[in-house]
């Protein structure tokens, strides 16, 4: 009878290990999906329009519009449809917006969400909008050279944040 016991506790320990597992291992393959863009993604430069500092102090937060939120609209599109947005470096060495379709181009492209559409022209989100800042942040109200992960999918993440004079923050950031 004692040896039933035993081996009991023993399958309900090794049933308990298993499940821990595959909790753990999904885990981190959520963790490993949202930090992907910052371990494989290509260093490109955004620029940003002129920042808001009274959200600064108010929110905790930096909200960034960048050159490439507002795009010319194209056929078909409707608020919630996921776009690519093909890219181009200029001459100043930042990343411009080139062309954008539905489906996956064979030039560089980042991942975005059309939010809303007036006239002609598309306001389209990349997940990079937003950067929450540290306690007592000094943050320049000028326009900023964000560095961006982009991955082979358009999936992109905020690496670093520059103004004229030097970075605002160190390499390596997470955001949200």
């Amino acid at each position: 009878m004692k040896e039933k016991n035993n081996t009991h506790c023993e399958n309900e320990r090794l049933r308990l290990i298993i499940i821990i597992a595959i909790l753990l291992s999904l885990a981190g393959m959520f963790l490993l999906f949202a930090a992907w863009p910052l371990l494989t993604g290509k260093i490109i430069v955004l620029e940003t329009k002129p920042i808001d500092s009274s959200n600064i102090i108010k929110d905790q937060y930096l909200k960034m519009e960048y050159n490439i939120n507002t795009i010319p609209k194209i056929s078909e599109a409707k608020p919630g449809q996921d776009i690519y947005v093909s890219l181009e470096k200029s001459s100043k060495g930042s990343w411009e917006y080139h062309s954008a379709s539905f489906s996956k181009p064979d030039d560089f492209f980042i991942l975005g969400k059309i939010i809303s559409i007036e006239g002609n022209n598309m306001h389209v989100e990349y997940g990079i909008e937003q950067f929450f800042l540290e306690e007592n942040s000094r943050m320049p109200s000028r326009t900023l050279k964000v560095e961006v992960r982009v991955a082979t999918d358009g999936r992109s993440r905020i690496y670093d944040i520059q103004y004229i004079g030097g970075p605002v923050y160190t390499k390596n950031l997470s955001s949200s």
